[in-house]
């Protein structure tokens, strides 16, 4: 009976959290989807059909910074992000690159937003690629496609047409349940009168039958005085 007590006692907590817990909503630019992944409030927007030439280097690195000011091409921080990115958009260039002028290698992929590359999703061979990713080839592979995952590919790569844009919201808005205090409870006062005889108050009498002085208080009439009955002969 206690446990069930107790169940029934957790249930109401939470029900009681759960209604009286706050929403948040992120507000983004035009044309951008608020999505709350990783923990932190993002906006994202796809930059579809680019042409040719911008597939690749140039595009990763100046696309969304020139049509969006503000925004990057898309950083990835975790799993639920990555999986969140490609229902959403299925295939795109992702913000992962290598810059000109460094040589290839894994540990030199960086985004370019300036976010620390603390997440991954290389592809392993079987996974549109026969060779685990990243895999460089000729010309160096510098940026990154999304396509199911992650490969490293050329500039002007011919087959993904979009890249992913990714800003901050404009503000975030968090709207919490209002409750009334309520009122104080009213404290209620015993109030006691107790009369205090002192010893002003107090006459003290000897009887004619007794020599025992009798404690008689002021406020009462003391007994009538006896006289002595005679005796006839």
């Amino acid at each position: 009976m206690q446990q069930k007590l107790l169940f029934l006692a957790v249930i109401f907590v939470i029900s009681i959290l759960k209604i009286q817990g706050c929403t948040e909503t992120a507000v983004c630019s035009h044309g951008f989807i608020p999505k709350k992944n990783c923990g932190k409030w993002s906006c994202y927007r796809d930059y579809a059909n680019i042409p040719r030439q911008w597939r690749g280097y140039w595009g990763v690195t100046h696309v969304c910074e020139w049509t969006w000011p503000g925004s990057h091409a898309v950083s990835i921080h975790c799993a639920e992000e990555n999986n969140w990115t490609k229902a959403r958009f299925l295939y795109f260039f992702t913000g992962l690159y290598i810059p000109k002028g460094l040589p290839w290698a894994p540990w030199l992929f960086r985004w370019t937003d300036g976010t620390p590359v603390n997440f991954a999703d290389w592809a392993r061979p079987g996974q549109g690629s026969a060779f685990q990713q990243p895999h460089n080839d000729v010309p160096i592979e510098r940026v990154v496609d999304f396509t199911n995952h992650w490969h490293d590919t050329i500039s002007n790569n011919p087959v993904t047409n979009r890249i992913l844009c990714k800003r901050n919201p404009t503000k975030i808005i968090r709207v919490c349940p209002t409750t009334k205090a309520a009122p104080p409870t009213p404290k209620l006062t015993t109030l006691t009168t107790t009369k205090h005889i002192t010893p002003s108050d107090i006459v003290l009498e000897t009887l004619p039958y007794n020599d025992v002085p009798v404690i008689i208080p002021k406020t009462e009439k003391p007994p009538p005085k006896s006289s002595p009955k005679s005796c006839k002969v």
